[in-house]
């Protein structure tokens, strides 16, 4: 388990560490350098063997019939039999090996093109070995080459013991070659008669003319059959063929690996900079850029990152001026809540606890001066008196509750609603319909938001909407609390710029957002206006249970 985990571990670490863009890369130029290189050397390869020429009789005996004119000079001038029997022994002895190369034009050409003069100061030149036994006379593995008068007298051969000089053609030549060696000389230049094949061997003779083309000789070939030479020069190309193509792979793959590999480290670093960029970027740091200048996909893709960055970078800027002047208008709506929540309560302190007080304070006064001269009527007013102080404490207490309703921390948002709207109905003249759907409790400060904002919407239709009729509907969700405030009044185009009722949707979209809910206005006007409120419940909060 352990050594497959670890085998495991390694193929991760080898995938790591070659898996990368830049192996990649460097591999495709790899393998497209060796794809090339095995290409273009089978072409060569089946070009080479194509235009080989073939290993045949036809092709020999035509080798021959080309320089025939240089053996016609060589018979021309008077070279003793001797020096005629080195030559022919040392040049035609060496064409065995030119055979199997396939090089049998250019050895007849390297042996006929010099003069009998040449030659014999060649052979002078020449090492003893060239003319042992070993390298001459054998008969059964080598050539068998004669040089033939008109006559047919052998002027020399390759192997002079079975083909002395001086000696007729015929002993020397057996069999069917005999065919041949007359057509030559008797001038024919019909292939059929101046080739013969038999067995393991090959048999050519051609006629050898002077200038006013009459035959001066032959040139008697006896050889190996040339289809064995053929196949070694095949098998000997496929060997040279195998060893270039692993020379020019070897070669080819590393000079692909070193090219590859550093075309790949420029691509390779430009994206890991733009990666970086990327990464800098989600961070937060939007004043990165990647600043490449290059034409291709890479430095495309770059400016068009540099191009959203600065984008991004500009409307992060504006978003956050925006927010910078939300909340300062958040904040100054805030206070002119306040302003306008003390304003409201100065004007009901002074419409109702301070009107009160003045009476009681006139009917006090007033029952001082009576009660000497008249206990009676005195005491009338201090009934009077008491009642108006009634009133006021009955007013007072009433505004200490719509600052801090006690039975909303006690008993819960929904007797708090009940006692606003008798409250409303009391002193106002409100007359609301109150509805509620699966009530329960929810954490505090959404029962207090939720409070506030029906308080001040049952202000802004006494104020604003010109009806004494209005409808409160609270419902419980599974995931969200939903207030509903309406009245049938004058309403407003909610398009149109606000106007001094303004201030109390702005306190109550701010206690909304307190938390996590959303106000949505719908008026029209001489339709009336309608509040919803939707509270999510996920918000946290304090639960309080009822006591």
């Amino acid at each position: 388990m352990q050594q497959q985990h670890r085998k495991l571990s390694l193929r991760q670490r080898l995938r790591q560490r070659f898996g990368t863009l830049r192996w990649k890369l460097t591999w495709s130029y790899v393998w497209i350098s060796v794809a090339l290189t095995l290409l273009i050397n089978t072409l060569a390869f089946l070009v080479v063997m194509g235009a080989a020429p073939p290993l045949n009789a036809p092709t020999l005996l035509s080798a021959a019939q080309n320089h025939a004119a240089e053996f016609s000079t060589l018979l021309q001038e008077p070279t003793d039999s001797r020096t005629i029997q080195q030559i022919l022994r040392y040049r035609f002895g060496s064409l065995r090996g030119q055979f199997l190369q396939n090089n049998l034009e250019l050895a007849i050409s390297n042996t006929v093109n010099n003069t009998p003069s040449d030659l014999a100061q060649e052979l002078i030149l020449m090492p003893a070995e060239a003319f042992t036994p070993e390298a001459t006379n054998d008969f059964s593995q080598s050539y068998h080459l004669l040089l033939l008068d008109a006559k047919g007298t052998v002027l020399g051969g390759t192997f002079p013991s079975y083909s002395p000089a001086s000696q007729p053609w015929n002993d020397s030549v057996v069999g069917n070659d005999r065919r041949v060696v007359q057509a030559a000389l008797a001038g024919s230049d019909e292939i059929d008669q101046l080739t013969w094949t038999y067995d393991k061997y090959l048999v050519i003779a051609t006629p050898i003319r002077d200038q006013a083309n009459q035959v001066i000789g032959a040139l008697y070939v006896r050889s190996r059959s040339l289809s064995q030479n053929q196949a070694i020069v095949a098998l000997l190309m496929v060997i040279i063929f195998m060893i270039s193509s692993v020379v020019s792979l070897i070669a080819n793959a590393l000079i692909g690996m070193v090219y590859g590999w550093f075309v790949a480290r420029n691509f390779v670093r430009r994206l890991v900079q733009l990666t970086k960029a990327t990464d800098s970027l989600a961070t937060g740091n939007l004043s990165v850029r990647v600043n490449d200048t290059a034409s291709d996909e890479i430095g495309q893709l770059a400016r068009r990152f540099d191009s959203m960055a600065q984008e991004l970078e500009s409307n992060v800027k504006m978003l956050r001026q925006l927010a910078d002047r939300n909340a300062a208008l958040v904040e100054q709506a805030g206070q002119l809540a306040i302003v306008e929540e003390r304003n409201r309560l100065a004007r009901d302190l002074h419409d109702s606890v301070s009107q009160e007080l003045f009476s009681v304070t006139m009917l006090a006064a007033a029952a001082r001066n009576l009660l000497p001269a008249q206990p009676d009527k005195a005491r009338s007013q201090v009934e009077q008196l008491s009642q108006m102080a009634q009133r006021a404490l009955h007013e007072t207490r009433g505004l200490i509750f719509a600052l801090r309703p006690a039975a909303l921390g006690d008993q819960g948002l929904v007797p708090a609603l009940r006692q606003l709207v008798e409250e409303a109905a009391r002193r106002q003249g409100l007359q609301i319909q109150l509805n509620i759907n699966g009530e329960r409790r929810i954490p505090l400060d959404h029962e207090q938001a939720l409070y506030r904002i029906c308080q001040e919407a049952l202000a802004n239709i006494t104020k604003h909407s010109g009806v004494n009729s209005a409808s409160v509907n609270l419902e419980y969700e599974a995931q969200h609390t939903i207030l509903e405030v309406s009245d049938r009044g004058r309403g407003f185009d909610v398009q149109q710029p606000r106007n001094s009722h303004s201030l109390g949707l702005i306190s109550i979209q701010e206690r909304a957002n307190a938390v996590g809910g959303t106000v949505e206005v719908t008026a029209a006007p001489g339709q009336g206006t309608s509040l919803r409120i939707v509270v999510p419940r996920s918000q946290t909060g304090l639960l309080v249970e009822p006591r």
